[in-house]
């Protein structure tokens, strides 16, 4: 057997060995064959599974590894499989034992170079958010490393934090949640090959710890800062952006909203002449969903009465109008966002 694996989530697979039987069957008188392996090398396990072979005239054994490949290294060794008449193995068949040699080689995996939980903390509201990055070891020709979050002990995506690789850099970025503590897994993968181009999917696993804690007084937070849209007076694409809100707690809220045109001397550098080019669509939910990071947003777009006018609505230019955002409850006082608008020729 030559074999080679990566350290880690690259299982070693299981040596399956065939004899084949022959003479005088009847001898046996329906008497036990005893057959016993050693391995002087303790990679395989001494307790094979045991068979009647597929062409029914011999034996067949599957040795199994005795722990997951977690050393690296060369490891060479005889496997010694005794047939015999008796338990003790006093009296042998005829050619036993028999040796099968094996040579499997472990290459260096992939692994984070520290160990150990990775602890995020924020107080809400609070920018800007933890970020943490470290260096994995990257096996010899490892490609496409990735990274991702998900809950605790699942496959499944977590919005609390995103991830970003470059080379063999790992950055984990905290994003709003709300205040809570929760429990997560940073996982990276990348694909690898062998010297025989047998290729594997490698991954490695940390956990993290993130901990948002109540600010000193009530807030909310709005993400993004502005919107930008891009618009062609001869397009009929609908566009549009959000402007999204997070309580602490998650408790439901309304959100009004209302928009100021800006002219050249507030910044918009061509004046709409009292255009409504903006529509905001007040949207509200309830956040039931841990991960579900926004309870509440605005979805904005353009007037799509005014701009299939075509140039009798605007000219071609750059326009700004500023979106304030309040919420009904009081829980924070005004937003304003920008939203920029460059209406194409």
């Amino acid at each position: 057997m030559e074999y080679e694996a990566f350290e880690g989530d690259d299982p070693i697979p299981a040596l399956t060995i065939t004899a084949d039987v022959s003479g005088d069957f009847s001898k046996l008188q329906d008497r036990t064959v005893y057959v016993g392996v050693e391995d002087p090398g303790q990679l395989f396990g001494a307790a094979p599974s045991v068979s009647l072979a597929p062409n029914g005239l011999g034996i067949q054994l599957m040795l199994l590894t005795r722990s997951p490949n977690t050393k690296t290294g060369d490891f060479r060794s005889e496997i010694k499989v005794n047939v015999c008449m008796d338990s003790a193995c006093r009296q042998q068949f005829a050619g036993s034992p028999f040796k099968v040699p094996y040579h499997v080689k472990v290459l260096p995996g992939l692994k984070f170079v520290e160990q150990g939980n990775i602890n995020l903390a924020a107080k809400f509201g609070s920018v800007p958010l933890p970020s943490w990055s470290t260096v994995v070891v990257l096996p010899a020709g490892a490609t496409n490393l990735r990274g991702a979050v998900f809950k605790r002990g699942f496959k499944i995506l977590s919005d609390a934090a995103e991830v970003k690789t470059e080379g063999a850099t790992v950055t984990l970025q905290a994003r709003p949640v709300h205040v809570t503590s929760r429990e997560l897994d940073l996982y990276v993968e990348a694909e690898a090959v062998t010297s025989t181009g047998r290729k594997v999917m490698l991954s490695e696993t940390r956990p993290i710890t993130y901990k948002m804690t109540a600010p000193d007084q009530s807030a909310v937070v709005y993400t993004p800062a502005s919107g930008r849209l891009v618009r062609s007076s001869t397009s009929v694409e609908v566009m549009g952006g959000i402007f999204q809100m997070m309580s602490p707690q998650a408790e439901p809220f309304y959100v009004s909203a209302r928009v100021e045109y800006l002219d050249a001397s507030n910044g918009g550098l061509d004046d709409a002449k009292g255009k409504a080019w903006l529509v905001p669509n007040r949207v509200n939910t309830a956040n039931n969903a841990s991960d579900l990071l926004f309870p509440a947003e605005v979805r904005y777009g353009l007037n799509e009465l005014c701009m299939l006018s075509g140039p009798r609505c605007m000219a071609p230019g750059h326009y700004v109008a500023k979106v304030i955002l309040s919420t009904a409850t009081g829980q924070d006082a005004p937003q304003s966002f920008l939203v920029h608008l460059d209406m194409e020729p």
